[in-house]
């Protein structure tokens, strides 16, 4: 037998679980695509917010810079978080620049009668690694002329606060920012704009079968035919490789208080897109983070990062998407 002829059997041998393996994920009806968006001067940037502004759109990002080993460059690890304006096509139309950092980073944006809301994570301020403590801020972005900056900031507070605060969601009610502290159960709070204090104003318990990990925030909510819509994610972890993999699914809530769920994903989303972004060398697991979306027409564009190490956009059905949601009793 040939050597050319050894190699080909050896092919169709190893061949069919290879071909099993990356059948088993379909995407799913409602995804249409999906694109990567890279920043001039920042590539490697992730979880990234978008909002409609004007005719494209503002996005907000993470950006960390670090030396390996972790351990032995703690005071290299440095978290910031930029803006940048992008046009109709998802392209960079202005020079990016950075709004906070150190140590800020997983912005989301709302826009809420003009004024631009920024809501961001940072440490406790004697958390030397950033990894130890999260606490929320809520700050104002402020436009002047062609630029950007942070107005104000102010550290956000609720009376069961924990050492870990990260996944707040911000949505508009009748003009005024809320905050839904938590989705299982759901809480939502009002917040001070001065001294940050948030004060819960509704609470309601459902049951949700989601057997995919804690369900926590992601994008924030808007409302949408009738509803509020918002993106959220879970993680579980293998017991074997001890890697955690993130998922991604959609709900929906009442728009008037106490902001009862009505429906949700039956099972997370899937695409054989998922999941490939190159890692940043600190990340071992698999992970989609959804941070913003907007809605044009039918199409609905999540931004998300992948594998904290890639911007993500994912163009969604709308009608799909709904279609594809089940109640919450």
């Amino acid at each position: 037998m040939s050597l050319e002829m050894m190699r080909f059997l050896l092919f169709i041998l190893l061949s069919p679980p290879l071909f099993a393996k990356q059948a088993q994920v379909e995407a799913d009806p409602f995804i249409k695509r999906i694109f990567e968006i890279t920043i001039p001067g920042f590539e490697g940037a992730y979880n990234a917010s978008i909002m409609d502004d004007n005719e494209g759109y503002l996005l907000a990002f993470r950006h960390d810079t670090f030396k390996l080993p972790i351990g032995k460059h703690k005071a290299d690890f440095k978290q910031w978080i930029g803006l940048v304006e992008l046009n109709a096509a998802f392209e960079p139309v202005s020079e990016a620049k950075i709004c906070l950092g150190d140590r800020t980073y997983d912005p989301r944006l709302l826009s809420i009668g003009g004024k631009i809301y920024l809501i961001y994570a940072s440490p406790d301020p004697l958390d030397s690694h950033s990894m130890l403590s999260s606490h929320l801020n809520l700050a104002e972005i402020v436009r002047q002329d062609s630029d950007f900056y942070v107005a104000s900031s102010v550290p956000l507070s609720i009376p069961f606060q924990n050492h870990w605060e990260k996944n707040w969601v911000l949505f508009d009610f009748k003009g005024v920012l809320h905050l839904e502290y938590t989705i299982d159960p759901q809480v939502v709070a009002l917040p001070d704009h001065t001294n940050g204090i948030c004060e819960p104003v509704s609470s309601f318990q459902q049951k949700i079968n989601w057997p995919y990990g804690i369900i926590r925030g992601g994008t924030p909510a808007i409302e949408v035919d009738g509803e509020y819509l918002g993106f959220f994610h879970s993680s579980k972890k293998d017991s074997k490789t001890r890697k955690y993999t993130y998922y991604v699914g959609a709900y929906t809530f009442s728009k008037t208080p106490p902001f009862k769920l009505t429906r949700i994903s039956k099972k997370p989303f899937q695409s054989p897109q998922f999941y490939t972004a190159k890692k940043n060398g600190l990340t071992r697991s698999q992970v989609l983070f959804p941070c913003g979306f907007a809605v044009k027409n039918n199409d609905i564009f999540v931004s998300y990062g992948e594998n904290d190490a890639a911007i993500k956009i994912m163009v969604l059905d709308k009608a799909k998407l709904l279609k594809s949601l089940i109640p919450v009793e």
